[in-house]
């Protein structure tokens, strides 16, 4: 990493790096493609030993689940928590199709596994609590699963209801700039059944891909007129459909199919990942969506299509913040985001959202100019990861201890 930018701290760039060299993503092996299972544990501790190193944080590993860890850290009562510093722990797989080597310093840019979601964002905020020094009423939280499905956060608003801060600051958020809300997150898999039948006589079956081309069809059409106060948009992420062997039935997950050209296929199953701009847009009014289209595709019919099942997987609230309750927090970074504003629209799902959710929080989501995050040369820019430090520093001394 001799091409370091000199604009970033030589410390600060080897704990970005040491955070990076730790795998902390997490699947289960009976997804798809039987990935090998990893944890955040090994990162967890290694975060806490460096918070630790701050004598006035009594700082603690709780798992959310098994093997599943947050590290919680508060330099008091957390009941008098003020400002909440939130960041999460675990990232996507490793995947192929990078061209920058990974672990290396290019242009200015740190590029590995985790440098923009969040492991950068997390390096600055740990050595930042060390250089700020003593503070009153902070807290840190550093949790798990937020790519897949929430465990930390969730375990975290359940069973710390007692750290009610002012105030959120999520370190993983939009590319330096300022980020006060967020869509919403539904995720739905639905399973339809058809009729099988002669491939060369379709008026023999009923054809549950070609129906579920058409709900599909219907979906978008209504997701469009989704668009206040920000935009909906729907993702099909995963579609299994064929014949369904003798004696398997649909369960929620992917079934187990047959891809036989001469036959008319019985069942379709998809996963469809909403980002929800618009209250009106929840499980119930997507499966209400869905009944009508299939009542449409059915009428005049002998042979019925028919939604076997409807399982929603996750249904997470999006959340808005004014953002004169939040005037104190972006102020320190402003040599960073220079007043720019990320649109909900154009952005991902924070969980942090559960936190104001409960209590009203507001939340600023902001980290430093970064960019690749889901994918290869996945990067975070050196000199705005400084910027990102000394901001954070100035805000923590704005909670120093008198």
């Amino acid at each position: 990493m001799s091409d370091a930018n000199e604009a970033c701290s030589p410390d600060l760039l080897a704990l970005t790096d040491s955070l990076c060299r730790i795998p902390s993503w997490w699947r289960p092996t009976d997804r798809p493609g039987k990935v090998p299972r990893h944890n955040e544990m090994a990162l967890a501790e290694q975060v806490a030993a460096e918070l630790s190193k701050c004598p006035w944080l009594d700082v603690s590993i709780v798992e959310a689940a098994p093997g599943r860890p947050n590290v919680l850290a508060f330099d008091g009562n957390p009941a008098k928590t003020e400002i909440l510093v939130a960041g999460h722990l675990d990232t996507v797989p490793p995947s192929d199709g990078w061209t920058r080597a990974e672990h290396s310093v290019q242009d200015g840019r740190y590029h590995a596994l985790g440098a923009a979601d969040t492991k950068g964002g997390i390096a600055a905020a740990l050595m930042a609590a060390r250089n700020a020094g003593p503070t009153r009423g902070v807290g840190y939280l550093l949790y798990c699963d937020e790519e897949y499905e929430f465990v930390g956060m969730k375990h975290f608003v359940e069973h710390h209801a007692q750290v009610r801060p002012e105030a959120t600051l999520s370190l993983c958020g939009a590319p330096a700039e300022i980020m006060s809300g967020c869509r919403g997150l539904l995720e739905v898999a639905i399973s339809l059944r058809g009729h099988g039948g002669h491939a060369s006589r379709p008026f023999t079956g009923r054809s549950a891909t070609m129906a579920l081309h058409a709900i599909l069809g219907d979906l978008a059409t209504w997701v469009a007129q989704h668009d206040q106060p920000y935009r909906t948009v729907l993702n099909v992420a995963s579609i299994h459909a064929g014949s369904l062997p003798a004696g398997i039935r649909f369960t929620g997950g992917p079934p187990t199919t047959e891809a036989i050209p001469n036959r008319i296929p019985d069942a379709a199953w998809a996963l469809l990942e909403f980002r929800t701009g618009s209250p009106k847009v929840t499980s119930r009014s997507v499966r209400g969506v869905i009944e009508q289209s299939i009542a449409t595709i059915n009428r005049d019919q002998s042979l019925h299509i028919s939604l076997e099942r409807f399982d929603t997987r996750q249904e997470m609230p999006g959340f808005s913040s004014d953002l004169n309750e939040l005037a104190r927090l972006p102020r320190p970074f402003s040599r960073m985001h220079k007043g720019r504003c990320a649109h909900p629209a154009n952005t991902g799902y924070i969980d942090v959202a559960l936190i104001s959710g409960r209590d009203g929080t507001p939340a600023l989501c902001m980290g430093p100019m970064k960019g690749g995050a889901h994918a290869p040369d996945e990067w975070v820019d050196l000199a705005s990861l400084q910027s990102y430090h000394d901001g954070l520093v100035s805000l923590l001394r704005q909670q120093a201890v008198p």
